[in-house]
């Protein structure tokens, strides 16, 4: 089978002949006839005609039809006369081809104005015939070869006229041998080049689209455009939307593809990582891209420096900045820098990787296989002067394969954790699901490092269709969760189905426990610093420390960013020894877990209540414990005597006073125990 819908015959002629002879007439103007003589006895003879539509997948190829030819008595091996099936074709202008033994071969053809095939031995005969389009010139076939040639005895005179196409390409310039490759081969295996580009999709799943985008002009005109045999930029204009879709990202491909090859050349892989990234993240219109981009300077290369009969500009070298291109770029081939015919040929499978790629991508499975199949069966019988090339099938199979993979790979991704993250607090997490198929999936969900709990292990969804936890729109899903850390430190979140997975770490910082001891009637604050960490988080406790703390509450001062801690109870109060102990997390004061860090404290007083009738600011005695974690806790223990004067002023005096001799106050005594 070639093209999904074409296998089935579209007419069915059978009749039943003896030693007379006669004739079956198809509605194609193709006949089968019987010479009188040929059997010996009453036999049922049924012809069957196929259309292939070869036509639609080659631009040279004007039209193609199969007939299979079925003799009802088994016993009859060969025939006494050979029966004709006369095809109304020129003779010199088409291919005609029996599948024998599991191979297409020449059969023995008669001579006349129409295609004449001898059937001289059965059980069932099937014939291929292919005829040239107009468009093709005569640009088939060996038709360009000496004529005393037989028509399908062409290697010999196909490598010796390739033989001089290297001689011709090795005496150019630099640019035009790196274009065709001279020289260059890979150890890599085939395998081992296919099969990373997986890694393009599996390296970075969250910023990948698979939604082709609308006003596509459908499977036609795809093929059509995918087996044109010239360059894409100046093909026919019903198919140019596949140009015109991704035309804009051609230029930026180019750039990266040759500032990535610069001292190293990159894989086929970095190529379609490339052109993905330079689409948007769109990995459809990335696979097209690739193959314009490959195709538009292959054959733009072709014309140049080595032209066809039909080319009517001047032989020129292959531009340098298209050679810098394709040097950039490993090549496909390992066992010769050229073809079987002999042609130096870097470019041909490369590209082809790409337009077998985007067939599938783009149209199904079936039509991808037979874009491959179509150019493999016409390069296969000598269609165009062409030789069969194995590493080119192999070029075109990778292609097919990562197609269908793409088709199959569901992409996964997490959005980050922007949220403060508490133990014990719920965190809600979003999972991001593209490319989802009618079949639907199901996803694994798992903590593979940290210590918490999800709010589900699995979501399945699928396409068009919703569930509790997931919003479908189109083929992307948008699953919530939630994520409950038990132990502080980093937890990562896996979300896996089959080759896809996607990770999202979720950082929860250990609380840190605060302490405060003194005996003053006045206001102290404290600065916290880690050690090595130059932004300090800053405390002001308001009154006594026997009212309740409520909140942590946000400022600025100074550029900086201050946290305060406010209090019932505000007001000038008698000493006090009851603690106040205040509780949080490094999330809270946007300040990273520094677990461990040892802590510089020290105080600033200024006594509110000073300001409002006392002359003096008094001695402060304190102790602060800070403990952070489960680690052991820091101790700091110390004094601080304020010199600023009595004053009797008024209390708006007294603060502008107290402003202006802030910096002269004694630097505070602090002795520290303990911490880790």
């Amino acid at each position: 089978m070639l093209i999904p819908g074409r296998e089935q015959p579209v007419e069915v002629q059978e009749a039943t002949f003896g030693p007379s002879g006669g004739a079956i007439k198809l509605a194609d103007g193709a006949a089968l006839t019987v010479p009188a003589g040929s059997l010996s006895g009453q036999t049922l003879l049924r012809v069957e005609r196929i259309e292939p539509g070869l036509e639609d997948f080659d631009f040279t190829v004007g039209s193609s039809a199969i007939y299979r030819v079925t003799l009802g008595d088994d016993s009859i091996h060969r025939l006494d006369s050979p029966v004709i099936l006369d095809i109304p074709w020129e003779p010199d202008r088409t291919l005609v081809l029996s599948f024998e033994d599991g191979k297409w071969v020449s059969p023995r053809l008669a001579s006349g104005d129409t295609v004449r095939v001898e059937l001289d031995h059965f059980s069932t005969r099937t014939i291929l015939a292919i005829g040239a389009s107009l468009s093709s010139g005569l640009r088939i076939v060996g038709e360009q070869v000496a004529g005393a040639l037989p028509r399908w005895d062409l290697r010999a005179a196909i490598q010796e006229k390739e033989a001089a196409h290297r001689k011709r390409i090795e005496g150019k310039a630099a640019s035009t041998q790196q274009f065709f490759g001279v020289g260059e081969t890979t150890k890599r295996t085939h395998a081992e080049i296919c099969e990373e580009f997986k890694t393009v999709f599996l390296a970075n799943t969250s910023n990948l689209t698979f939604n082709q985008p609308p006003g596509a002009p459908g499977v036609y005109y795809l093929t059509k455009f995918l087996g044109d045999a010239g360059r894409p930029s100046e093909g026919d204009s019903s198919a140019k939307w596949y140009w015109a879709a991704t035309e804009a990202s051609h230029e930026v491909i180019r750039a990266r593809v040759i500032a990535a090859g610069q001292g190293q050349q990159i894989s086929p892989a970095a190529v379609l990582r490339i052109a993905v990234e330079a689409n948007g993240g769109n990995v459809p219109l990335g696979v097209l891209a690739a193959h314009n981009v490959l195709k538009d300077i292959a054959y733009s290369g072709r014309q140049l420096a080595d032209p066809t009969e039909t080319y009517v500009g001047s032989v020129q070298e292959v531009p340098v900045r298209d050679g810098q291109f394709v040097a950039s770029i490993q090549a496909w081939r390992r066992t010769s820098d050229h073809s079987p015919s002999g042609r130096y040929d870097k470019m041909g499978p490369l590209y082809h990787i790409f337009a077998a790629m985007a067939a599938r991508v783009w149209a199904d499975a079936l039509y991808g296989q037979a874009v491959v199949s179509v150019e493999a069966l016409l390069r296969s019988t000598g269609w165009g002067n062409d030789i069969p090339d194995p590493e080119k099938g192999a070029a075109d199979e990778c292609g097919l394969d990562i197609g269908a993979w793409i088709l199959d790979f569901v992409s996964l991704g997490f959005e980050p954790v922007t949220s403060s993250v508490e133990v014990g607090k719920e965190v809600p997490l979003t999972l991001t699901v593209r490319n989802l198929t009618e079949k639907g999936v199901s996803i694994e969900l798992n903590v593979l490092s940290g210590e918490g709990s999800l709010s589900r292990t699995g979501v399945s969804v699928s396409k068009g269709s919703s569930t509790g936890s997931c919003d479908v729109v189109g083929t992307t899903a948008t699953c919530g969760l939630t994520f409950t850390p038990s132990k502080a430190g980093d937890a990562v979140v896996e979300a896996r189905s089959g080759k896809a997975s996607a990770t999202v770490k979720v950082a929860s910082d250990p609380p840190i426990t605060v302490t405060l001891n003194w005996s003053s009637r006045a206001t102290v604050k404290f600065l916290a610093e880690p050690a090595g960490h130059p932004r300090p988080m800053a405390l002001e406790v308001w009154g006594s420390p026997r009212g309740t703390v409520e909140t942590l509450v946000e400022s600025t001062a100074q550029g900086e960013r201050i946290y305060a801690l406010g209090s019932r109870g505000v007001g000038c109060q008698a000493d006090s020894t009851t603690p106040a102990v205040v509780t949080f997390t490094t999330s809270q004061l946007r300040f990273g877990g520094y677990t461990g860090d040892d802590f510089f404290v020290w105080l600033d007083s200024r006594s509110l209540c000073s300001l409002f009738g006392d002359a003096t600011l008094p001695l402060i005695s304190w102790t602060v414990e800070i403990k952070v974690g489960d680690a052991d806790p820091t101790v700091c223990t110390g004094s601080y005597v304020s010199r600023v004067p009595s004053v009797a002023n008024s209390p708006e005096d007294n603060r502008r006073q107290l402003a202006a001799r802030f910096n002269l106050l004694a630097d505070p005594v602090v002795t520290c125990l303990g911490g880790n």
